[in-house]
């Protein structure tokens, strides 16, 4: 009998979701819909199998919260980073951004960013107020359940923004990061004024498992790796 598709599981990913049926007892047993969706929710290993192959480190498991705020970290290239607006004359402003914490075999977890004066978010917000939080969410590197859903690993890294000095070991190594994730930024216009930044860690508040968001000091997220 056929496998329908599980409650929650976005429809371009129907394929990926029928790979999983040949493997789920529910389906085979031709148990209920509740049922089978439980044990995707319940799975976050199994659920994202599929999609291991496109990933520069395997998925940690969702016991491992620190680590998979540092995959997470290191996976992704964008985010989406809130600030408190100057043009909205002090409201939330959330804006995406490219990112990279270091080469594909390098992860140092510490986040740099490439930006220019022109945006709002550098040029006005980030200099009246450094403090920000920056989303990162699994759904770019596939998810088999909705984004907002736990199964759907994100995280949001909170701390203080800080523009790098030219000419230093620190704005060189920023560089090193940025451009080998991101190539095209080498060619960015000059008159744009883009310089290096780089986020100061202060906590990480992950979500990959129901049952509640953890958070994750510094100390601990520099401390793990992704890899390991």
């Amino acid at each position: 009998r056929p496998c329908a598709r599980p409650p929650g599981i976005m429809p371009r990913h129907a394929a990926l979701a029928a790979a999983l049926c040949a493997a789920c007892a529910a389906c085979v047993a031709g148990a209920s819909a509740a049922r089978h969706s439980s044990l995707f929710a319940s799975d976050a290993v199994a659920a994202h199998t599929p999609l291991e192959a496109s990933h520069i480190y395997p998925r940690p498991l969702f016991t491992q919260k620190a680590r998979m705020a540092r995959w997470l970290v290191h996976e992704n290239v964008w985010g989406s980073l809130a600030t408190t607006s100057v043009h909205l004359n002090g409201s939330a402003f959330a804006n995406v951004l490219s990112f990279s914490d270091g080469a594909e075999k390098n992860s140092t977890g510490t986040i740099y960013m490439y930006l220019s004066p022109l945006d709002p978010t550098s040029g006005e917000d980030l200099p009246a107020d450094p403090r920000a939080t920056l989303s990162i969410s699994e759904e770019p590197l596939g998810c088999l359940m909705d984004a907002e859903d736990p199964n759907c690993a994100k995280v949001m890294i909170s701390g203080k923004m800080r523009q790098l000095e030219d000419g230093t070991q620190e704005h060189e190594a920023a560089l090193v990061a940025l451009f080998a994730r991101h190539p095209q930024m080498r060619k960015w216009p000059g008159e744009h004024g883009f310089a290096a930044w780089v986020m100061e860690l202060q906590q990480a508040m992950l979500l990959d498992m129901y049952g509640g968001a953890a958070f994750i000091s510094a100390e601990d997220y520099y401390a793990a790796k992704p890899w390991l």
